[in-house]
């Protein structure tokens, strides 16, 4: 993704859980800081591109309840970066932008997309949409973390050295699984 895109998130935590820094879903590159990235940081949800010269971040306060699933979405039509929460009525309000110098988000093939890294609440879904024509998103990539969509292995010989590993089906294609490593 370089321009005009979304990223959605479904997810929920606990208030305590809030602390300290994860990932709900992204496709950074720490070292050349190029990409994208919705993560929690100590009770805030934000929102982080980055071209490798430039980032631009979005926040919104959130420290969770546990109960109620919260939907995020963090977009990005080129030059202006933007946080995005469903309301009650199931309804998209903005709740953070920032206009930026960054005209396109560009990140290797070798960048791995990741959900949940150090993430201590739930991921019930995530998308990746495409801006189609002036208003309308097609999605490209949709995980549905249901045991349904999940195949999973377990490797090791013992004790604590046991690794479960699996994948989660791109909803929309045969394309594109995540996979996921727990150990």
């Amino acid at each position: 993704l370089e321009d005009d895109w979304e990223v959605w998130a479904s997810i929920s935590m606990r208030q305590q859980d809030t602390a300290g820094s994860s990932v709900v879903a992204q496709k950074w590159d720490a070292v050349t800081d190029k990409g994208y990235s919705l993560y929690i940081d100590n009770g805030t949800i934000k929102g982080k591109i980055g071209d490798g010269s430039t980032t631009g971040v979005v926040s919104y306060d959130y420290t969770g309840d546990g109960i109620d699933i919260s939907d995020f979405k963090l977009r990005f039509v080129n030059p202006v970066l933007t946080l995005h929460k469903k309301d009650s009525n199931g309804d998209w309000q903005q709740v953070a932008s920032q206009t930026t110098s960054i005209s396109s988000v560009g990140v290797t093939t070798g960048t791995a997309f990741q959900v949940g890294s150090q993430f201590r609440g739930k991921v019930y879904d995530v998308q990746v949409r495409r801006l189609y024509g002036t208003s309308s998103y097609y999605v490209l990539a949709q995980w549905g973390f249901d045991p349904v969509d999940m195949v999973q292995t377990q490797e090791g010989n013992g004790g604590n050295s046991y690794v479960w590993q699996g994948t989660v089906q791109n909803q929309r294609f045969d394309t594109n699984p995540l996979t996921y490593i727990f150990d």
